[in-house]
Protein backbone atom coordinates (compact mmCIF):
# COMPACT_ATOMS: atom_id res chain seq x y z
CA UNK A 1 0.00 0.00 0.00
CA UNK A 2 1.44 3.46 -1.19
CA UNK A 3 1.63 6.00 1.31
CA UNK A 4 -1.18 8.94 1.90
CA UNK A 5 0.75 12.22 2.04
CA UNK A 6 -0.26 15.83 2.12
CA UNK A 7 2.01 17.75 0.05
CA UNK A 8 1.38 21.82 0.33
CA UNK A 9 1.18 23.41 -3.59
CA UNK A 10 3.59 24.87 -5.18
CA UNK A 11 3.86 28.20 -6.23
CA UNK A 12 4.45 26.74 -9.66
CA UNK A 13 1.20 24.91 -9.72
CA UNK A 14 -0.61 27.57 -8.57
CA UNK A 15 1.11 29.52 -11.68
CA UNK A 16 -0.70 26.84 -13.26
CA UNK A 17 -3.98 27.42 -11.57
CA UNK A 18 -4.30 30.87 -12.39
CA UNK A 19 -3.49 30.56 -15.95
CA UNK A 20 -5.88 27.44 -16.04
CA UNK A 21 -8.65 29.64 -14.71
CA UNK A 22 -7.62 32.93 -16.76
CA UNK A 23 -8.24 30.74 -20.05
CA UNK A 24 -11.24 29.51 -19.25
CA UNK A 25 -12.61 33.05 -18.33
CA UNK A 26 -11.10 34.13 -21.34
CA UNK A 27 -13.04 31.35 -23.48
CA UNK A 28 -16.13 32.51 -21.91
CA UNK A 29 -15.42 36.29 -22.72
CA UNK A 30 -15.17 35.21 -26.00
CA UNK A 31 -18.08 33.41 -26.22
CA UNK A 32 -19.86 36.24 -24.22
CA UNK A 33 -18.73 39.15 -26.65
CA UNK A 34 -18.82 37.39 -29.76
CA UNK A 35 -22.33 35.18 -29.37
CA UNK A 36 -24.41 37.61 -30.89
CA UNK A 37 -22.35 38.44 -33.74
CA UNK A 38 -22.14 34.64 -34.89
CA UNK A 39 -24.37 32.99 -37.40
CA UNK A 40 -26.22 30.15 -36.67
CA UNK A 41 -23.11 27.91 -38.17
CA UNK A 42 -19.80 27.93 -37.68
CA UNK A 43 -16.56 26.38 -39.09
CA UNK A 44 -16.41 23.04 -37.09
CA UNK A 45 -13.39 21.54 -39.17
CA UNK A 46 -10.78 22.02 -41.50
CA UNK A 47 -8.73 21.63 -43.95
CA UNK A 48 -4.88 20.98 -44.00
CA UNK A 49 -4.25 24.06 -44.80
CA UNK A 50 -6.56 25.27 -42.29
CA UNK A 51 -10.00 26.26 -44.23
CA UNK A 52 -13.11 25.53 -43.09
CA UNK A 53 -14.16 22.33 -44.70
CA UNK A 54 -17.29 21.66 -42.53
CA UNK A 55 -20.15 24.08 -40.96
CA UNK A 56 -21.84 23.26 -38.21
CA UNK A 57 -24.18 24.69 -35.45
CA UNK A 58 -22.64 27.45 -33.39
CA UNK A 59 -23.82 25.18 -29.81
CA UNK A 60 -20.98 23.24 -30.99
CA UNK A 61 -18.41 26.40 -29.65
CA UNK A 62 -20.65 25.78 -26.08
CA UNK A 63 -19.52 21.74 -26.30
CA UNK A 64 -15.89 23.06 -26.69
CA UNK A 65 -16.62 25.35 -23.37
CA UNK A 66 -17.83 22.35 -21.53
CA UNK A 67 -15.27 19.82 -22.26
CA UNK A 68 -12.52 22.23 -20.95
CA UNK A 69 -14.52 22.68 -18.16
CA UNK A 70 -14.89 18.88 -17.36
CA UNK A 71 -11.10 18.77 -17.98
CA UNK A 72 -10.21 21.61 -15.47
CA UNK A 73 -12.25 20.37 -12.97
CA UNK A 74 -11.95 16.12 -13.63
CA UNK A 75 -8.13 16.90 -13.44
CA UNK A 76 -8.33 19.22 -10.63
CA UNK A 77 -10.05 16.49 -8.37
CA UNK A 78 -8.04 13.94 -9.59
CA UNK A 79 -4.39 15.86 -8.69
CA UNK A 80 -5.57 15.83 -5.05
CA UNK A 81 -5.07 11.78 -5.00
CA UNK A 82 -1.97 10.89 -6.34
CA UNK A 83 -1.08 7.64 -4.52
CA UNK A 84 -3.69 6.40 -6.86
CA UNK A 85 -1.70 6.81 -10.17
CA UNK A 86 -0.14 4.58 -12.22
CA UNK A 87 3.84 5.30 -11.96
CA UNK A 88 6.26 4.19 -14.13
CA UNK A 89 8.83 3.37 -11.32
CA UNK A 90 7.72 1.61 -7.76
CA UNK A 91 6.92 4.01 -5.78
CA UNK A 92 8.76 3.96 -1.80
CA UNK A 93 8.37 5.37 1.18
CA UNK A 94 11.54 6.96 0.28
CA UNK A 95 10.62 8.73 -3.11
CA UNK A 96 6.68 8.92 -2.64
CA UNK A 97 6.98 12.41 -2.07
CA UNK A 98 9.06 13.69 -4.92
CA UNK A 99 6.91 11.01 -7.08
CA UNK A 100 3.40 12.15 -6.12
CA UNK A 101 4.74 15.95 -6.54
CA UNK A 102 6.40 15.42 -9.49
CA UNK A 103 2.92 13.11 -11.05
CA UNK A 104 0.57 16.10 -9.31
CA UNK A 105 2.99 18.85 -11.23
CA UNK A 106 2.34 16.90 -14.62
CA UNK A 107 -1.22 16.65 -14.07
CA UNK A 108 -1.47 20.47 -13.32
CA UNK A 109 0.52 20.98 -16.38
CA UNK A 110 -1.59 18.91 -18.67
CA UNK A 111 -4.51 20.36 -17.63
CA UNK A 112 -3.72 24.24 -18.25
CA UNK A 113 -2.56 23.02 -21.06
CA UNK A 114 -5.42 21.39 -22.60
CA UNK A 115 -7.72 24.10 -21.61
CA UNK A 116 -5.69 26.81 -23.31
CA UNK A 117 -5.58 24.87 -26.16
CA UNK A 118 -9.44 24.46 -26.12
CA UNK A 119 -9.63 27.92 -25.40
CA UNK A 120 -7.40 28.63 -28.46
CA UNK A 121 -9.40 26.35 -30.76
CA UNK A 122 -12.96 28.59 -29.66
CA UNK A 123 -11.24 31.69 -30.50
CA UNK A 124 -9.92 30.21 -33.55
CA UNK A 125 -13.28 29.17 -34.79
CA UNK A 126 -14.88 32.48 -33.62
CA UNK A 127 -12.21 34.19 -36.03
CA UNK A 128 -12.95 32.78 -38.89
CA UNK A 129 -16.73 32.86 -37.97
CA UNK A 130 -16.73 36.37 -38.01
CA UNK A 131 -14.63 37.03 -40.77
CA UNK A 132 -11.39 38.09 -38.72
CA UNK A 133 -9.14 35.06 -40.18
CA UNK A 134 -9.65 33.17 -43.65
CA UNK A 135 -7.87 29.67 -41.85
CA UNK A 136 -7.68 28.31 -38.67
CA UNK A 137 -4.32 28.74 -37.96
CA UNK A 138 -2.43 25.50 -37.46
CA UNK A 139 0.85 26.97 -35.84
CA UNK A 140 -0.88 27.54 -32.73
CA UNK A 141 -2.13 24.20 -32.39
CA UNK A 142 1.48 22.42 -33.76
CA UNK A 143 3.06 24.18 -30.85
CA UNK A 144 0.83 22.95 -27.78
CA UNK A 145 0.86 19.47 -29.51
CA UNK A 146 4.72 19.93 -28.88
CA UNK A 147 4.47 21.71 -25.63
CA UNK A 148 1.70 18.54 -24.32
CA UNK A 149 4.83 16.00 -25.73
CA UNK A 150 7.45 18.03 -23.61
CA UNK A 151 5.67 18.42 -20.83
CA UNK A 152 5.22 14.59 -20.76
CA UNK A 153 9.20 13.96 -21.93
CA UNK A 154 9.86 15.99 -19.13
CA UNK A 155 7.63 14.67 -16.14
CA UNK A 156 9.15 11.04 -17.31
CA UNK A 157 13.02 12.59 -16.98
CA UNK A 158 12.61 13.90 -13.22
CA UNK A 159 10.51 10.71 -12.37
CA UNK A 160 13.86 8.71 -13.48
CA UNK A 161 15.79 10.70 -11.76
CA UNK A 162 13.80 10.44 -8.86
CA UNK A 163 13.38 6.66 -8.30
Amino acid sequence: MRPVLRIPRTRFEAALDCVGVLALGAMAWVLYVSWPALRPEVPVDFGTSGTPVAWGSKGLLLLFAGVALAVHLGLSLLRRVPHLYNYPFPITEANARRQYLLARTLVTALRTEVVVVFTYIVWQMVRVALGRAQSFGQTGVLFFVALIFATVAAYFIQASKAR
